[in-house]
């Protein structure tokens, strides 16, 4: 039988067994798992919309909201949308992390796109965890990105067929200046979408 003194000297990180605790107690309710099932279903739901898919009335809204307040909590949903009416928040739209998306799909045997990536991560957080503006945002970028090399190809054949190779050879640094810079326009598209967030919110 493992003593509580060997349980505390194994746990290392307070910080990280607090969190693991407070996931471990949103799980365990029956209703909150159903909000992450709906969730998962709608992608985007407010608390009204919680209460109705539930099939409760206005009398259980202060208990379905402490439910999502700890589904908040732990990481496991956020706001991913808010409109607001002068300085007032009139409507809050909730739906999974990546990290609920994650274990669901795991669970359900899906696909679990695992990455390193340090940059979803921040691109998220910028865009305030809205996977919707996150998806767009990451289309466009790919996008803008294409359009440009494109533009670049096309202007490398003008010049080799119209202008010469050599002229081409001496317009090099110029091209490659070029081919560098086509980060530009995903940035400018990350920046619009970053600016809008803080505009709605």
């Amino acid at each position: 039988m493992v003593s509580n003194t060997s349980v505390a000297s194994v746990i290392h990180n307070p910080e990280i067994d607090k969190k693991l605790s407070a996931l471990s107690f949103a799980l365990k309710d029956n209703t909150r798992r159903a909000i992450l099932y709906l969730l998962r279903r709608n992608k985007m739901m407010t608390l009204t919309d919680v209460i109705k898919s539930l099939g409760y009335d206005k009398s259980k809204k202060a208990l379905i909201y402490y439910h999502i307040k700890i589904l908040e909590q732990s990481g496991l949903i956020s706001p991913t949308k808010i409109e607001r009416s002068g300085m007032a928040i009139r409507r809050k739209y909730y739906g999974l992390t990546l990290f609920s998306q994650m274990i669901i799909d795991y669970l359900t045997n899906r696909k679990v796109a695992l990455s390193d990536d340090p940059i979803s991560p921040i691109l998220l957080r910028i865009l305030k965890g809205n996977r919707k503006l996150y998806n767009l945002c990451i289309k466009l970028s790919i996008l803008s990105s294409a359009s440009y090399l494109i533009t670049f190809i096309l202007r490398t054949l003008y010049l080799i067929f119209f202008k010469g190779v050599s002229y081409a050879v001496l317009s090099l640094p110029c091209l490659l200046f070029i081919v560098h810079s086509a980060f530009i326009p995903p940035l400018l598209v990350i920046a619009f979408f970053a600016l809008y967030v803080r505009i709605r919110q």
